[in-house]
């Protein structure tokens, strides 16, 4: 197994919005939509907190990592891709506290070797995490071969304790790539806890024949917590009706306030321009779709959480603003066709959202000229009011995992800066 080297406690402390940044998302007021429609202008800009910075795994052992990040009460588990066996990858975890402090001086195995499992000389890529309050759920996808050579897909899921103990792992979806018509799982799947003893997982679908073309869907599946493992139960109606050989879709995010759970990605009709940002509400006896927005252009992956009544959903729109619309289940879309803006400046990427202390907070990454790669965040209220934050890190090399725990957002990701490194940044706005 190639070497990952011990997770380290080396910590920076940084005030929020120091640092080069030569964007406008600072405290200029702004029209903001409110739940009735209308407009108040953003407020003050909230005092700049203090970042800490922790070096969490100081080698992956491969060039490149996915990963994610979920919170129980007062710790967070990140899950990432490192090196394996041989070439294959495999999913590692790092606990650390709220406090700043790393619970594990070396990361533990994730995706535990199943026993008789699908997949033969397994590589595991693009975990996702989730609590439902009692342990987490790591979902994650895979390659390797079936039947001796055939070349097959799984997206697996396993518990992980708050102790670090890992379950028994459960594949939720299995594909080969026999015959000339195909329906392969492809990563990232994404994760929510839909209760105390369930998880909801999606993941994206690739279908097609030879010579015609293949087309991206979406698949999904509750994962039930049964002693340590999980039964599973499919999710029906995300896929198009047969025959339906136009819509295609993005990867999704999924999040649950424990009773209802809500999936979002984004759609259009292959060969069209016309991108709509849609949610659904997801449950054993199938899919309620609707479209949330329409201001995206382009195919890109939404991410969603709750403030346990509503869902923000953020998105790239175009010239590479970050949006953002509100969706109550049994109302609607709450912010109307086009949503809002939450951050205007241009070359921003893959915003990602989650819910703390009464707000949400949206954080993103900014291509500049310099090389830099800073992580830039914003606060919305449940009302839909946005209140920029600034900096809070500057080296980002790959999509960040963002989740709330006693009183601070933490965001997980690669740096740009020692691409086998992997950091976190603490704050409490």
């Amino acid at each position: 197994m190639a070497a990952v080297a011990a997770a380290t406690l080396a910590i920076a402390i940084v005030p929020l919005g120091c640092g080069t940044d030569d964007s406008n998302d600072g405290p200029t007021p702004t029209p903001t939509p409110t739940s009735s429609g209308g407009a108040t202008p953003t407020p003050t800009p909230l005092p700049s907190p203090t970042v800490v910075v922790l070096t969490l795994v100081e080698s992956i052992g491969t060039d490149s990592t996915t990963l994610d990040l979920g919170a129980s009460g007062d710790a967070f588990l990140l899950a990432y891709e490192g090196g394996g066996v041989g070439t294959a990858t495999a999913i590692y975890g790092v606990r650390f506290g709220a406090d700043g402090r790393v619970i594990d001086p070396s990361p533990f195995l994730v995706s535990v070797p199943q026993g008789g499992g699908y997949l033969a000389d397994p590589s595991w890529t693009d975990p996702a995490v989730a609590f439902d309050g009692s342990v987490y759920g790591v979902v994650y996808a895979g390659t390797g071969t079936v039947q001796g050579s055939v070349p097959g897909a799984a997206i697996t899921a396993v518990q992980v304790g708050t102790d670090a103990s890992v379950g028994f792992p459960a594949d939720l979806a299995e594909t080969a790539q026999i015959g000339t018509c195909e329906s392969d799982v492809v990563p990232p799947p994404a994760l929510a806890a839909s209760s105390t003893t369930s998880f909801a997982a999606l993941w994206p679908l690739e279908e097609g024949c030879a010579g015609g073309p293949v087309l991206n869907r979406l698949d999904g599946a509750f994962a039930v917590v049964q002693g340590e493992g999980f039964a599973v139960n499919e999710i029906d109606g995300l896929l198009p009706p047969v025959g339906d050989q136009t819509v295609v879709s993005s990867p999704a995010s999924v999040a649950s306030n424990g009773t209802t759970t809500v999936g979002a990605w984004t759609e259009m009709v292959a060969g069209g321009n016309a991108v709509t940002v849609e949610v659904a509400v997801l449950s054993a006896a199938g899919v309620a779709r609707v479209a949330l927005a329409d201001a995206a252009d382009a195919l890109v992956r939404p991410s969603i959480a709750t403030d346990g009544r509503d869902y923000l959903v953020v998105w790239n729109g175009s010239g590479g603003t970050v949006r953002g619309a509100r969706f109550r289940p049994g109302t609607g879309p709450l912010d109307g066709p086009d949503g809002f803006v939450i951050s205007e400046s241009p070359s921003s990427t893959e915003p990602v959202v989650a819910f703390g202390d009464g707000r949400y907070v949206v954080t993103w990454t900014r291509q500049q000229g310099s090389g830099v790669v800073p992580a830039l965040a914003s606060e919305v209220s449940s009302a839909g009011v946005v209140t920029p934050f600034g900096t809070v890190s500057g080296d980002v090399g790959s999509r960040m995992g963002i989740a709330f725990a006693r009183g601070r957002f933490a965001i997980a990701y690669k740096r740009s800066s020692d691409t086998r490194s992997i950091a976190a940044a603490l704050f409490a706005p």
